[in-house]
This record gives C-alpha cells, structure tokens and sequence, in this order.
C-alpha cells in the first residue's frame, strides 16, 4: 500500500500553487483583453464615423461632378465655336447685361445710438450721438439725418426707449413725410421699434423725430446703455 511521505504533499501543494497563479495570470489577460477589446471597439466606431462622413462627402461631390457636367452641356449649347482654333465665345444674350458694365459698387450703411437722455419738443428730431457704422459717411451725428447718397433700395430701421412717465409718438419721415411711425407709452419704462423698406432718390433725408404734441416726452439712455438706434443700409442702387 501506498504511503505518501512529507515531500509528497510538499510538491502537490506546490503544483497547486502553480496552479493557482496561472488562473490569476489568466483572469488579469482577460481583464487587459477586454479592455483592449473595448479600446478597438471604440476606435472602430470612430473609424466608422469618418468612413460614413467620407461617404457622404463623396456622393456630394457626384452630384456636384453631374451639376457640372449638366451646365457644361448647356453652356455648349448656347455657345458658338471657331472650329478654325478651337476658341468659344458666348452669344450676348447669354449675359445678363448688367454684369457686363464696369459701374462700381457703392456701400452704404450705418449705425448710431443716442448715449444721454434728450427731452423731445414738437417735431424735434433725434440726434444720435454715437456713431458705430457710417460706411459712405451718409449719416451726421450733428442733425441725426441720413441723405441717400444714391438712387437705391435702402432698409432703415429705428429703436427707442421712452423715460418711466413720459409719452412719446415718434416717426420715421423721409424728406419730412412720415414713413413709419411708433407710440411709447408713459405708463412704464418702453421700448418701440420700425423697419422701413424704401427706394430713395439721391439726395432723400430721412431722420426720427416727435411728431404729436403729449407733454413730457424723454429718451432714455446713457453712454453704457445704447437702448437707442438707428440704422441703415443700401440694397443696391437703381
């Protein structure tokens, strides 16, 4: 029969131990695997992502490949070869007329604010102050008119901010003549604004002012509180 000795269970603990230090090393390359598995998980839906945008990027430039070769197709159609050169030279009617003038394009536009409070009489205009924008120098602080430098489509818009307790009907007049017009109330601190669109003439004035005898009538503003504006631009000129 036989009888384990001392060195017997001395190497069987220790193949257990081996044992046991190989799960440990397994579990850990799991845990490392899985990691890395989820790292490259990760990548791959970035990957994914780039390759969906390439894609997409492709196919927009298909299409714009199919815009070009259609407009190529009639571009050749309403043109006329020299076949002794090869050159090709449109038809006049095939411009618009206008893009073949050199007449230069003239910008207009402007901004201004009030930066103190004014006390309004009759027909007294606004004078804004503080000049922000004023491309083609159509707009003086001194008077608070705008003069139309050219024949065109402008938009001309205004905002203003009445005092707690004074009453304030205000208009936009071109050339005197009102072409917008706004009510503050006094029953609390208010705020009203207009937006015109307008074919000038050059020379035209437009400027803001009190039309209606109502009592006290004050604009509220300070230097740090621009609540006041006006404001234009040329669309383009006629």
């Amino acid at each position: 029969m036989f009888q384990p000795n001392w060195w017997f269970f001395v190497a069987i603990v220790g193949h257990v131990k081996r044992l046991e230090d190989d799960v440990i090393e397994l579990k850990e390359r799991d845990v490392r695997l899985s990691k890395e598995n989820e790292v490259l998980r990760k990548q791959n839906a970035v990957i994914m992502e780039q390759l969906s945008l390439v894609m997409t990027d492709i196919r927009t430039l298909k299409q714009e490949h199919e815009n070009l070769k259609r407009q190529m197709r009639t571009f050749k159609k309403t043109s006329i070869f020299n076949k002794s050169n090869g050159n090709m030279s449109l038809p006049f009617d095939a411009f618009d007329k206008r893009q073949l003038t050199e007449t230069p394009v003239h910008r207009v536009a402007f901004l201004a604010a009030l930066t103190r409070e004014v006390s309004l009489g009759y027909h007294q205009q606004v004078e804004f102050d503080k000049i922000i924008t004023n491309e083609g120098r159509a707009y003086s602080s001194s008077d608070g008119h705008f003069i139309a430098p050219y024949r065109g489509l402008y938009l001309l818009s205004t905002t203003l901010f009445n005092t707690e307790g004074h009453t304030l009907p205000m208009e936009i007049v071109r050339n005197g003549i009102q072409l917008a017009a706004m009510f503050l109330d006094n029953d609390d601190y208010n705020m009203a604004s207009q937006t015109v669109l307008v074919v000038l003439q050059q020379g035209d004035r437009l400027w803001v002012r009190r039309f209606r005898d109502s009592g006290s009538a004050n604009l509220d503003a300070t230097p740090t509180q621009l609540y006041n504006t006006f404001s234009g631009v040329l669309l383009y000129e006629m």
